[in-house]
C-alpha cells in the first residue's frame, strides 16, 4: 500500500488529458494556458464556419443563380400587343380571307344584276326593234297606197292628201321616238362592252 501522496501521480501538461482522481475514476485537465474551460473548441469550430462560409460566396460569385424577373407594370400589356402585331400573322391572313371573300360575294351579287338588267333591256330592245319595222312597213304600204290611188276630184282630192300627210307625220314622229330609244339602249350596252 502506498501513501495518497505517492498513490497520486505528477500532473501532466497534456492538455484534455485524464488523470485518476482521488476518490477514484478519472477527471478531466484542461489546458492551463486557456482559462476559458474549452474555448479552443469553440474557437476551432468559429473558423470551420467562416471557412465555409467564405467558400459558399465564392462558389455564389462564380456560379450566381438565376435572377428571378419582376414584371414590370405595363409590360405584360405591351408583349400581348407585340404579339397581337407581330405574331398575329395568322390572324391577319384570316381577315384577309374574309375581305377577299366578302368582295367576291359582293362582285358576284352585282354581276347577277347586271346580267339580269341587260337581259331585260335585250327584250326591250328587240319590242321596239319590232315597232321599228312595223312602223316602216306601215309607211310604206301608205305610200304604196297613195301611188296607187286613181285621180279623185279636186276637192276630195286635197283633203285625202292632208289626211294621209298628217298620218305620215305621225308616223315618222314615232319612228323617231323608236330610234332615240334604240339609240339609248346602244349607248347603255356600250358601257357594258357590248355592241348591237
Amino acid at each position: 500500500y502506498y501513501p495518497y501522496s505517492a498513490a497520486r501521480e505528477p500532473a501532466s501538461n497534456t492538455t484534455g488529458a485524464e488523470q485518476p482522481h482521488r476518490h477514484g475514476g478519472y477527471r478531466k485537465v484542461g489546458n492551463p494556458d486557456n482559462g476559458r474551460g474549452g474555448g479552443g473548441a469553440g474557437n476551432g469550430q468559429s473558423a470551420v464556419d467562416r471557412l465555409l462560409e467564405q467558400k459558399l460566396l465564392n462558389d455564389l460569385r462564380q456560379n450566381p443563380p438565376p435572377q428571378a424577373q419582376v414584371p414590370v407594370p405595363g409590360s405584360r400589356m405591351k408583349s400581348a400587343q407585340r404579339g397581337k402585331a407581330g405574331g398575329g400573322d395568322g390572324e391577319g391572313d384570316g381577315d384577309l380571307m374574309t375581305s377577299m371573300m366578302r368582295r367576291l360575294a359582293a362582285a358576284e351579287r352585282e354581276i347577277k344584276l347586271k346580267s339580269q338588267q341587260l337581259t331585260r333591256v335585250r327584250g326591250e330592245r328587240d319590242g321596239l326593234q319590232n315597232k321599228v319595222d312595223e312602223l316602216l312597213k306601215e309607211l310604206q304600204e301608205r305610200d304604196e297606197q297613195i301611188a296607187a290611188m286613181p285621180a279623185a276630184p279636186a276637192a276630195n282630192a286635197s283633203e285625202i292628201i292632208e289626211q294621209l300627210r298628217g298620218e305620215n307625220q305621225r308616223l315618222r314622229a314615232q319612228n323617231e321616238r323608236a330610234w332615240d330609244e334604240v339609240g339609248y339602249l346602244k349607248e347603255f350596252l356600250g358601257d357594258y362592252g357590248m355592241v348591237w
